[in-house]
């Protein structure tokens, strides 16, 4: 069983406040964590035991597909040479919702070409959750409560694999809520695991996965 001493050195980060104490309370009596979402929450962190890692592994509610990109001569039209280079792929989803685009004006990433593993750095589920984090001041490079149980892994610049970030411990869990909360980040915490259409290897070649073509 978790020790009291154990338990506020891991919460060290974090103030000692009547929610922190109220999860304190909870881990010296059971395993699971104890969650408190914030008023409003706009965004979510799902957690699931993920097997190749001795802890939760940490995903938004991102879609799981690459979104239709502005193709490259409408955007260099549009915006003037060497404006497609200096775009994010959220920059084109946002100028695509603004009815700016036609369908027409836009392509579908897919695997295979350079656009997808981007995508899967950036704005995937997985590494979205790392780069909120590292937004909010509890990245990898920070001190305070990324120390409270977090992992961060791929997370350099030359890594070997995407970026992705685990809570190690249920109480990690848990103090990750507080910390979300106490930033006003409008993030809830799921502990439970996101699961996803199954999409065939040609889908996932041809469209990424992006069967409802958005």
């Amino acid at each position: 069983m978790l020790s009291r001493r154990d338990f506020l050195r891991g919460a060290s980060a974090l103030a000692l406040t009547p929610q922190v104490e109220r999860i304190l309370e909870h881990h010296l009596r059971h395993e699971a964590p104890l969650l408190t979402p914030p008023p409003k929450a706009h965004r979510v962190f799902y957690m699931h035991r993920d097997p190749d890692h001795p802890g939760f592994r940490i995903m938004t509610d991102a879609l799981p597909f690459p979104r239709r990109l502005v193709k490259f001569d409408v955007i260099e039209e549009a915006f003037g040479e060497g404006s497609f280079r200096k775009l994010t792929q959220r920059e084109h989803w946002r100028l695509i919702d603004q009815g700016r685009f036609s369908r027409e004006d836009t392509f579908q990433p897919g695997v295979g070409d350079g656009y997808y593993p981007v995508w899967a750095a950036n704005y995937s589920p997985d590494s979205e959750a790392v780069g909120l984090l590292e937004a909010l001041g509890l990245g990898p490079e920070d001190a305070g409560p990324a120390g409270s149980g977090l992992a961060f892994e791929n997370c350099e610049e030359d890594f070997g694999g995407l970026p992705a970030v685990y809570c190690e411990t249920p109480e990690a869990v848990s103090l990750l809520q507080v910390a979300l909360n106490e930033k006003h980040a409008g993030i809830e915490v799921r502990f439970e695991e996101r699961t996803f259409p199954k999409v065939s290897w040609e889908q996932l070649l041809r469209t990424g996965g992006n069967l409802a073509g958005l």
